[in-house]
């Protein structure tokens, strides 16, 4: 499962915050952008039951972080541009 966090972010730690988020196993994806949203991370879960401890984590972990936007994607259509069935695996 995957799922996108906008995240605004203290300025004098955003840099740390966004380092600290790349040496995570589940982040995929981690960018600074303008806007009410400082910091975009994309994680690839295990399941929606751990999209919960991942946000609890960054409260945790990150004080003073605040989640503006959160986007889950419960089904994957495709993942690394390979087609995928109703269970996840890839068709070709």
């Amino acid at each position: 499962m995957q799922t996108i966090l906008a995240l605004r972010v203290p300025v004098d730690r955003l840099e740390e915050t966004a380092r600290a988020l790349t040496a995570r196993p589940e982040t995929r994806l981690v960018a600074t952008c303008v806007g009410e949203a400082d910091l975009v991370v994309t994680a690839w879960l295990p399941s929606l039951a751990d999209a919960h401890p991942f946000a609890t984590m960054l409260a945790e972990r990150f004080p003073g972080v605040r989640v503006v936007r959160w986007l889950t994607g419960l089904r994957a259509v495709k993942r690394m541009g390979r087609p995928l069935d109703e269970r996840g695996r890839a068709l070709r």
